[in-house]
């Protein structure tokens, strides 16, 4: 997969793991994309914590500017915890987000992104030491391999680094965004599942906004009569007009039969949001023909692939 045209900056400083910058390094060079490791300004070259790399910086933070790149990696170690005594490089990465870089980090990388201020309401992971610090930034914190928030990629620990690297090269082609772009810019009508009339519920929240950006909405839920304004159904099947999406805000254990009764009536994308996740129900919506996002924030996700907003959730 071609990154031809793309520049990538991969931050250093002393003590970075260092298969957490080889290996990113060699993957975004083997496909194609122009890499500049980017210094803290502190040293010319740095060693690795386990003494297996050393690496010359082609330049430092403060003598480029995040427009330069489209995209930041931000290996662990020790590093990322050096790094944030220095201005010029959170700088960089908040600015780099803000304009809708791609940010991806590994391991300890995300103590960078908390003194850049950008992970609250966003779901991260990370090594499991910085879990309470992400958490008291504010951030959404789960233990998976590799997770994608829009345009904020982090991963764990070094056996991470196969699906963290595709990640990061799919979503700089957009390839990783090619389902949710297609159901946000081609259907309209969508049945959130699992409405709630209380506006601190996540469900009433992507709701309404999707209501605001021109989407026509249909709550579903049977212990609800009104939620937002809108008449509530009992289920998909009692929905008098055509449904193009079922956003899915139910237990991962409760999709299937509702999977079920998409396919029924003719759904055109099944979504399931943050945390919702149900590989046996979304192959067989996929085997149905349907469109399948599993584990994504409908709204985080249009507000990123269609409005272009990626500071604020």
């Amino acid at each position: 997969m071609s990154l031809e045209g793309k520049r990538i900056a991969i931050l250093v400083e002393q003590d970075f793991e260092d298969s957490e910058l080889v290996e990113p390094l060699k993957a975004m060079n083997e496909a194609g994309a122009q890499v500049v490791v980017v210094g803290s300004g502190s040293q010319t070259s740095y060693k690795g914590k386990r003494g297996r790399a050393t690496i010359k910086v082609d330049t430092n933070a403060d003598k480029v500017k995040a427009e330069e790149f489209d995209a930041i990696i931000i290996p662990g170690g020790y590093a990322p915890d050096k790094m944030r005594l220095h201005q010029p490089m959170i700088d960089l990465v908040k600015q780099a987000y803000e304009q809708g870089k791609v940010i991806a980090a590994i391991c300890h990388g995300p103590q960078l992104l908390i003194s850049a201020d950008i992970v609250k309401e966003r779901r991260v992971t990370s090594w499991p030491s910085i879990t309470v610090d992400l958490k008291n930034a504010g951030a959404i914190w789960v233990d998976q391999p590799v997770v994608r928030d829009c345009n904020l990629i982090t991963s764990r620990k070094p056996a991470d680094l196969p699906e963290f690297n595709k990640t990061i090269i799919e979503t700089i082609k957009g390839v990783a965004t090619m389902v949710e772009k297609e159901i946000l810019n081609k259907y309209r009508t969508v049945a959130v599942v699992g409405a709630s009339s209380s506006p601190e519920r996540p469900s009433h929240r992507v709701l309404s906004y999707l209501a605001d950006h021109g989407y026509k909405v249909i709550p579903i839920n049977p212990n609800e009569k009104e939620v937002a304004g809108k008449p509530c159904y009992p289920n998909l099947s009692s929905i008098p007009e055509r449904v193009e999406v079922v956003d899915i805000f139910r237990r991962p254990e409760e999709v299937m039969p509702i999977v079920d009764e998409a396919i029924k009536i003719g759904a055109k994308a099944v979504w399931m949001q943050e945390g919702v996740i149900n590989e046996e129900a979304a192959a067989k919506a996929k085997n149905a023909g349907l469109l399948v996002v599993m584990d994504k924030c409908m709204r985080k996700e249009h507000m990123c692939l269609i409005q272009g907003k990626f500071a604020k959730s």
